[in-house]
């Protein structure tokens, strides 16, 4: 917001492309300066889309005849390699979500299964808010990935998964397994009470234009783009309150001197991203020993790079550990040698 000086005091229809031009290349120049990194492609993309908004309703309110935002050329952007989570990391993940399952808010226990489907069924963000009361199959223990959520702005589209090969069956596996059908049974139990609707099977068979999601929003909605972001944000928050703690950080103190949780404590984890989620779930995959073919129908055809990345980055630590201890073993023996002048014992 601080790069938008250079437009706060012109009228949106004077504003030129060039102009939103200079303001992305100066946003991008000044980022790298200061972070000595170039801006993600993830934020500029929603930068764009943000300001892009904003003139499409300029037009619509009569103050703006075109949008400028139109065929501009972004800067160049970090392209960042993602990453899985540290084992400390993960469990951190586990043990917040174990605390929102247990004594959260109801919002709270609702995210608590998205992370966890993020996490241990490598769902993408849109897949996993997604998830409605035909998703689980339990007989099956299975998870039928059929719809995902697309944001373009705050409002999401219900519809088919990003590609084909993201339609898909997942092992529904602990622990996701217990909160999820916790969470359907009493959906199930809900609509039992308020609705024509007698049983799954029925819900089911009628393909209702509107599902009942396991994460919604306050008002039973399906989630808009700010909900999942306000939830991940806070879950991020209780996450790093719960790394403080382990790490002895002391909890911020108020004016009168005693310790406040409601003020902001240090960040002590690195920024962590929903995909980060999936790229841990394709490292579990990986140290499972689980067939590369097999992960690649449950993780989705179309991040194959991603799961041969993570294959291969552990193959080579197997190796990289299986030559220290051929090494070791050499070495152990020239000592051994050593040791009896080369006769034999």
């Amino acid at each position: 917001n601080n790069h938008l000086y250079a437009l706060e005091n012109m009228e949106m229809k004077y504003v030129l492309p060039i102009d939103i031009q200079n303001y992305f290349n100066d946003f991008a120049e000044t980022t790298l300066e200061r972070t000595n990194k170039k801006p993600s492609k993830a934020l500029l993309k929603d930068a764009k889309s943000v300001l892009s908004q904003v003139f499409q309703k300029g037009m619509r309110d009569n103050v703006a005849t075109s949008n400028p935002v139109e065929g501009l050329e972004m800067p160049e952007a970090y392209e960042g390699k993602s990453r899985a989570l540290t084992e400390w990391e993960q469990e951190l993940f586990d043990k917040t979500a174990t605390k929102f399952l247990a004594d959260g808010s109801a919002q709270q226990k609702k995210f608590a299964i998205v992370i966890l489907a993020m996490l241990y069924a490598g769902l993408r963000r849109g897949e996993a808010v997604a998830i409605d009361m035909t998703t689980p199959d339990f007989d099956a223990n299975k998870l039928r990935i059929r719809h995902a959520i697309a944001y373009n702005g705050n409002q999401g589209t219900y519809g088919d998964p990003k590609s084909e090969a993201g339609v898909r069956d997942i092992p529904i596996m602990e622990p996701l397994l217990s909160p999820l059908k916790k969470r359907v049974e009493a959906l199930q139990a809900a609509h039992k009470k308020d609705t024509k609707i007698i049983d799954i099977a029925a819900y089911k068979s009628d393909e209702p234009e509107e599902p009942v999601f396991i994460f919604s929003t306050e008002q039973g909605e399906m989630p808009t783009e700010a909900c999942f972001d306000c939830a991940w944000e806070s879950f991020l928050i209780h996450v790093n309150r719960l790394a403080c703690k382990e790490k002895n950080v002391p909890t911020p103190i108020n004016k009168w001197g005693n310790p406040d949780k409601r003020l902001k404590m240090p960040t002590i984890i690195n920024r962590i991203t929903p995909h980060m989620l999936r790229h841990t779930y394709a490292t579990i995959l990986c140290e499972s020993g689980i067939k590369l073919k097999t992960a690649m129908v449950w993780f989705g055809h179309s991040d194959i790079q991603l799961l041969l990345e993570v294959y291969s980055d552990l193959r080579d630590k197997h190796e990289d550990e299986e030559t220290k201890k051929l090494a070791a073993y050499l070495n152990k023996d020239k000592k051994d040698d050593a040791k009896t002048g080369g006769q034999p014992s």
